[in-house]
């Protein structure tokens, strides 16, 4: 018999209308379908019974219990499969059969062939523990819901001085040495680490030993190396390993067989120089990265174009959506702005820039001692002593930015602009620098000022009564537009999500969320209220909990259809989704990823001395 279940789920998945009447109809041209297809009574009988089994399955809201499950990575669920994997015991033709019945299903408008379906009816995976690994307190590696690498490093005295790599519980090596920075891509899904071995670096891929090189790349890196993430490795050498976002591709930089060096992606190398910079990302898919050549000069590389060579050139700055990016060169004393591949000539030095979603440009630029701002194709009004912190609103119609007259400083946001200020302020989370702040609809704006020796929110020009400090302990901090430290200082302190941090203060008299620490889950403010007793969460007008305490922010999938956070409760360590605390208890819980394809939530789970990877259907059980 054939599984009709992923073929079904993605039919119902595809309706315009989920209701049980549009139901209804497609099965019904299903079974009509089916049985005008086959001529055999006994087969026919059989098929309609497992369509008819399959059809039962999806109202039910669970897939068949032999649904099949990649063991070292779940991949996705049975809908993703081919059709033709999924057949058991039966012939080519009914192989044949099942696809002619999904091209018919295609005719009538059911499934759209070519565009991701929607999952308008949730297609959840069950429920499921696997053991990962034992568990090691603070033990050293890379970890994901999907992966579990422990660094096996020799004591002093041992006799054996290798290296191991324990992945998923599994021993790899042994090795010379091991590089700190584990990568991952595909939310997880992908693993890949260097280790030496016999003279050469090895990449290792899903656990198999896939490419090996003379030598690699070793830029300065921070990471945690722990699952805990109670420790920290600064400014250390490790090998540089980059997964696009859909993990499909892999790239690193390298030695070649010459002596140069090129960026390898998924094992091909790219053009060679004499040295690679630091810094590989992915832009729209494509690895984008800069050469030096042997006359020092600069080669700005975005998949197999190459621009320039320049003379120096500068950051490249992405979209928040990684589609586009921008950067800034010069070439014999002229200054290149370089937007998507594209360059063009400018009148002056570039001193700040950005792009947004949709590809339009931002930039400062200095001509003959005085600054100006461009938003797209045209300049704004004003030229100002200094310029600096530009900020794009969401919809791109609307450039914020910090302008110096003399000793007086200006926020612009649009056509508005508040002077008078002694100094600007901006908050540092990693490389981000957070100066003027958008809300969601691009009409208000929130920034921070120098008062004497004093740090003040405004909002649309207006001093907010009460200080609002971010959150986070020693090492970046608030500081002026002199680089000196002011207020609360900030260790690894996180990221702000700027549209929220606006809304909640501007609603700061309903809401009790602090704006630093805010979430937006659709229009709804999201924050941890913590009392002396129990810890809520906050989600727009509700009030989940009491909880002993709560592990994580709000954790929104990409769809923001759902929400989730960790909790600590008197029984330990629990799971809460969609403001419903999951019933299965843990003694640590870490790493959550949602797999929106699938609909569900991974993570890993302490239990028994156990690491378990966890997987939790969105849906309410």
């Amino acid at each position: 018999m054939a599984d009709y279940y992923p073929l079904m789920a993605r039919a119902v998945a595809s309706l315009e209308e989920d209701s049980a009447e549009a139901r209804d109809a497609l099965y019904r041209r299903a079974r009509e379908t089916l049985a005008g297809q086959i001529a055999d009574g006994a087969i026919r009988a059989r098929e309609m019974v497992a369509l008819d089994h399959a059809i039962e399955q999806v109202e039910g809201g669970a897939p068949p219990e032999r649904a099949p499950v990649a063991p070292d990575g779940w991949r996705g669920h049975p809908a993703a499969v081919p059709v033709a994997r999924l057949i058991v015991g039966v012939g080519v033709a009914l192989v044949a059969l099942v696809a002619v019945l999904m091209v018919i299903l295609a005719v009538v408008g059911i499934v759209h062939y070519g565009l991701p379906f929607r999952l308008s009816r949730s297609v959840s995976a069950p429920f499921s523990e696997t053991e990962r690994a034992p568990y090691r307190q603070n033990g050293n590696g890379g970890f994901s819901p999907y992966w579990v690498a422990y660094i096996v490093t020799p004591d002093k005295d041992a006799a054996d001085q290798a290296t191991y790599v324990d992945l998923n519980g599994k021993r790899l090596g042994p090795y010379v040495d091991v590089s700190g920075v584990v990568a991952f891509g595909d939310g997880g899904k992908r693993i890949a680490f260097a280790a030496e071995k016999a003279g050469k670096w090895v990449v290792v891929v899903d656990g198999v030993e896939k490419y090996a090189q003379d030598a690699l790349l070793w830029p300065l890196s921070s990471w945690s190396p722990t699952l805990e993430g109670n420790a920290f490795v600064p400014q250390t050498r490790a090998a540089e390993l980059r997964f696009s976002p859909n993990g499909e591709l892999l790239a690193y930089a390298a030695r070649t067989a010459d002596g140069k060096h090129a960026v390898f992606v998924n094992g091909a190398p790219g053009q060679g120089y004499d040295s690679i910079g630091a810094g590989l990302i992915f832009v729209a898919g494509r690895i984008k990265y800069y050469g030096v050549t042997a006359f020092k000069k600069i080669v700005e590389v975005h998949g197999n174009q190459a621009l320039g060579p320049y003379d120096t050139s500068y950051e490249t700055r992405m979209s928040p959506n990684g589609d586009h990016y921008v950067l800034w060169a010069k070439r014999a004393g002229k200054a290149v702005l370089v937007v998507d591949d594209k360059e063009s000539e400018l009148p002056g030095e570039v001193v700040d820039y950005a792009v947004g979603d949709d590809g339009v440009v931002a930039y400062a630029y200095k001509i003959a001692d005085r600054y100006r701002a461009r938003l797209g194709a045209a300049d704004l009004p004003g030229d100002y002593d200094e310029i600096a912190d530009i900020a794009i609103s969401p919809d791109q119609k609307k450039l914020a930015f910090w302008a110096r007259t003399g000793a007086t400083w200006t926020l612009v946001a649009g056509d508005k602009t508040y002077s008078g200020y002694d100094g600007r302020f901006y908050y540092m989370s990693g490389s981000h620098r957070y100066a003027a702040m958008w809300s969601a609809d691009s009409q208000h704006v929130a920034f921070y000022v120098r008062e004497g020796d004093n740090g003040t929110m405004f909002l649309d020009g207006q001093k907010l009564p009460t200080a609002m400090r971010p959150p986070g302990v020693a090492v970046a901090a608030i500081v002026d537009h002199q680089g000196r430290p002011v207020g609360t200082t900030l260790m690894m302190g996180p990221q702000v999500d700027t549209a929220a941090l606006v809304q909640a203060v501007m609603l700061r008299d309903k809401s009790q969320c602090e704006p630093f620490s805010t979430v937006l889950w659709g229009t709804a403010l999201a924050c941890v209220e913590k009392g002396a007793a129990a810890s809520y969460m906050i989600v727009g007008d509700k009030r989940e909990g009491p909880y002993r305490s709560i592990r994580s922010p709000l954790l929104i999938p990409a769809d923001r259809k759902h929400y989730a956070y960790l909790v600590e409760t008197e029984a330990g360590q629990q799971l809460v989704i969609d403001g419903r605390v999951r019933p299965h208890v843990y003694q640590a819980l870490y790493r959550p990823a949602f797999d929106e394809e699938a609909a569900v939530i991974a993570l890993l789970a302490v239990k028994d001395g156990k690491l378990l990877r966890v997987i939790e259907p969105l849906a309410a059980p």
